[in-house]
């Protein structure tokens, strides 16, 4: 964009692109749980694309500065609905034994686009790249009419005969649909449309929340987005001058790693993946603060060029494997059924706004403290993460999501 001379973009404006994205996710986020609960999660799919579709046609059509912001900020809507209403709507359809690995496809998904953007952007301009990228939004959005309503919401809204005719579709004719079905009605207890004054007052609402929410805030605050985002300047720094190559070998990595969590979430379990990730990601921000030090000393150095990539790509594996795909798995199982819409939209709410937080303060800090420094802070965080999940989070691993809730209770 910033060589686009019909444009001619200023500084402003291209921090201004940027940031706008999030906002639109925070606006993304506050809608979901209103969908989610006023058309049901099937309609709430279908709903998401569309922010995309309108959002990448402006980018690509947009001649002023007003109309390509308005598209980044419909692509940032439709961001904040799907990272909601796509986990919901996997956690309610999944079987218990497959919900981990279906619900770490979705961040799967995410990388692999991750990926493609890095890749087209190689040898495509950013118009192209826009292009492109309506291409997936228009296929998820018809694709979206074969999709089936979740069994959850269909009980949710009284509609029991269509609520088991859809379970026989997803687990057969067994005798454990009809106890499925049981389980998931006591889970409501009729307590629909609970408002947030007792969802703030309640334990076994409260519970499951604060697990969703600190989850969510970790997620963003051990740096993933500033390092993804500003990953050809830390290279740059480190003394390895193709940049634009290095971040879609890194992406490439972040595929390949999410892509090994999806078994290991239910043989290792939530918990355990966290963990390595969080020690993972604390020794390679070490490694990489000691390199750039080194780097920024001695002006150039191959070695700790070398070094930082390496350390760089073993933090983005631990981050793929752990913080990546598992905070919205568990997010979505530790909340329950009657208040998941609201609960969920509130946590990834969060997110978003943390997400804004550590992109806008990275830049700041380092002026501060040095991009050094600024590692030395994202391992403090890497530490402080593993803590919270040794004494707060529950293992979730092969429970249905009644059994969890029961626990959350006491």
């Amino acid at each position: 964009m910033r060589g686009d001379k019909s444009l001619e973009p200023k500084e402003d404006f291209l921090s201004l692109f940027s940031s706008i994205m999030t906002l639109g996710g925070v606006l993304g986020s506050l809608l979901s749980g209103f969908v989610l609960e006023k058309f049901g999660r099937k309609l709430a799919i279908r709903f998401s694309y569309l922010p995309f579709v309108l959002g990448w046609f402006a980018i690509t059509s947009g001649n002023s500065s007003n109309v390509l912001l308005l598209g980044r900020l419909l692509c940032g809507i439709g961001s904040g609905l799907s990272v909601v209403v796509n986990p919901v709507y996997l956690t309610e359809i999944a079987p218990t034994k497959f919900r981990g690995m279906l619900l770490s496809m979705f961040q799967l998904i995410i990388t692999i686009g991750i990926l493609f953007v890095y890749v087209c952007g190689l040898s495509n301009d950013w118009r192209s790249l826009a292009f492109i990228s309506i291409i997936p939004a228009v296929l998820g959005f018809f694709l979206s009419y074969f999709a089936i309503e979740s069994p959850t919401y269909c009980i949710l809204k009284g509609r029991d005969e269509e609520a088991l005719f859809i379970l026989r579709q997803l687990r057969g004719n067994s005798s454990d649909v009809l106890k499925e079905q049981e389980e998931i009605k006591r889970s409501f207890n009729y307590n629909y449309g609970i408002s947030w004054r007792s969802i703030l007052s309640t334990r076994k609402y409260l519970n499951g929340l604060k697990i969703a929410v600190g989850l969510n805030i970790f997620q963003q605050l051990v740096g993933i987005n500033a390092v993804m985002f500003y990953s050809e300047e830390i290279m740059n720094r480190a003394g390895i001058s193709n940049g634009g190559n290095s971040a879609v070998a890194i992406a490439f990595i972040q595929v390949l790693a999410t892509t090994i969590s999806l078994p290991l979430i239910e043989q290792a379990g939530r918990r355990n993946l966290l963990l390595f990730a969080s020690g993972g990601m604390a020794l390679a921000c070490i490694a990489l603060s000691s390199c750039l030090q080194t780097n920024i000393r001695r002006q150039s150095d191959d070695t700790s060029g070398v070094i930082a990539l390496i350390s760089l790509m073993l933090y983005v594996i631990g981050f793929s494997i752990g913080w990546g795909p598992v905070p919205s798995c568990l997010t979505n199982e530790v909340l329950p059924n009657s208040v998941r819409s609201k609960t969920s939209s509130l946590a990834l709410l969060i997110n978003w706004f943390c997400s804004f937080l550590v992109t806008m303060l990275f830049s700041p800090s380092v002026e501060m403290f040095g991009i050094d420094g600024v590692f030395l802070i994202f391992t403090a965080i890497c530490g402080l993460s593993s803590v919270f999940v040794y004494y707060i989070v529950p293992e979730t691993k092969g429970r249905t999501l009644e059994n969890i809730q029961i626990d959350l209770e006491v």
